[in-house]
């Protein structure tokens, strides 16, 4: 191993911008995982050769590495060396994909994208296979929206959890993983949308009850539909429009 690791011909990975240096250097590491093509199982380099790869210190590389090894990414073993790590079933779509977007690679545009072809779908599903419990675990969960004195992270928490609780409604293990790999961008969306108050909350629950009165009455079409519609104006209030 050379001072400094073969990067294909590109330069190294560079220190963004972060809150410290060590989330700095994860966030450069991650990078190098993906531009290398590592996969589980595979060695990083060192944290010597880390260092001079981006330029900091030893210190900020073994910070790094303990915030990669605490997110459940990387495996050091002593003696050995650090280990690109085998995620666990619930993360194998959701961890690639917070770092796919951390590291610029996909951004939220895409995912609002790929939301429209997949949700709709999920919802004549969940319309064909929610029970009488399924339909009141959602209103209860929407309903957070129109509580008095609830804040907007709530509101997006809440938000979110319909949408997460739809794909579990399907009982299909795959679907509820890619939605979980969306929910922080997800959040984010429904975040932006509730602090700029684009869309009343009133309106938000409307849209969402429209969802799940359909789903209730186990009606495929009709969930779709009132879901593609909902969508459009997510991507219209957060100001990411779809093409």
């Amino acid at each position: 191993m050379t001072d400094r690791p073969p990067n294909n011909g590109n330069e190294p990975p560079q220190i963004g911008a972060g809150r410290t240096m060590s989330e700095k250097a994860s966030h450069a590491i991650e990078t190098y995982i993906l531009e290398q093509g590592l996969t589980p199982g595979a060695k990083i380099p060192s944290e010597r050769e880390i260092g001079l790869m981006l330029g900091v210190s030893r210190t900020v590389v073994r910070e790094a590495v303990r915030l990669l090894v605490a997110r459940g990414l990387l495996a050091s073993r002593t003696g050995s060396g650090t280990y690109l790590k085998k995620l666990a079933p619930d993360r194998l779509l959701s961890e690639p994909m917070a770092m796919l977007l951390r590291n610029g690679v996909i951004s939220a545009q895409h995912v609002l994208e790929a939301r429209n072809l997949v949700e709709p779908e999920i919802s004549a599903l969940a319309a064909q296979r929610a029970t009488g419990d399924d339909v009141l675990s959602l209103g209860a969960t929407i309903d957070v929206i129109v509580r008095p004195g609830v804040t907007n992270e709530e509101c997006a928490r809440a938000d979110v959890g319909f949408h997460l609780g739809l794909a579990t409604t399907t009982d299909n293990p795959l679907l509820q993983a890619i939605l979980v790999s969306f929910d922080g961008v997800m959040y984010d969306v429904c975040l932006k949308s509730y602090v700029a108050q684009s869309e009343p909350r009133e309106q938000i629950h409307r849209h969402h009850m429209a969802i799940l009165a359909s789903v209730r009455d186990g009606d495929p079409i009709g969930a779709r539909r009132h879901m593609e519609t909902h969508l459009r104006q997510t991507a219209v209030s957060s100001k990411l429009l779809y093409t």
